[in-house]
């Protein structure tokens, strides 16, 4: 593969493993005092939603999981016409995704990535359907694998996908498997 082509692939791997947008959700604590965009409030988060009928949006769940872990705030929160993905609303795609950071990852290790990059929190993405989070769980696994420039641990519970970043050590990141539930 000549530079420029592997370039083009590193560029689209880091594409595929970032994220952004921004929306306020109410009761959840804001990294940034952006001015959310205008769109329709979210219902309150439900905690007790069991897997087999999970309603929650990206918001819901990731208020539920800052309501657990302490150091979790929200980043963005993305809109069919600002994720770089090109997934949200999308076939085979998510129908919400939020972006968030965790305070207890060194700044070293995102000293040079952008507000909203996985590397500095995660992000929580939510499927129609078990199957479709399982197979972006695939993609974004065996993309890291064979790239070898980011490590992320994945949690799934039905449609929804919570990626955590990899420089959180694997206690800290398990904690948000037992929040997720």
């Amino acid at each position: 593969m000549s530079r420029v082509a592997a370039a083009a692939f590193v560029a689209a791997s880091l594409l595929v493993l970032s994220s952004c947008g921004n929306n306020e959700v109410p009761g959840l604590r804001q990294q940034s005092a952006e001015t959310p965009s205008a769109s329709a409030p979210s219902s309150p988060p439900t905690s007790s939603a069991s897997a087999a009928d999970d309603s929650r949006d990206a918001k819901q769940v990731l208020s539920d999981l800052a309501d657990a872990i302490d150091s979790v705030k929200l980043v963005k929160s993305y809109t069919e016409d600002d994720d770089p993905n090109k997934l949200l609303g999308r076939p085979n795609g998510y129908t919400s995704k939020v972006a968030f950071s965790d305070s207890r990852i060194s700044k070293k290790d995102t000293e040079y990535a952008d507000k909203d990059a996985i590397e500095r929190g995660g992000s929580v993405e939510v499927y129609p359907d078990a199957e479709g989070a399982q197979r972006r769980k695939d993609y974004i696994q065996t993309i890291s694998k064979e790239t070898g420039l980011a490590s992320e641990y994945d949690y799934l519970k039905g449609g929804i996908l919570v990626r955590v970043t990899g420089n959180l050590p694997p206690t800290k990141a398990k904690e948000y498997e037992r929040a997720l539930g």
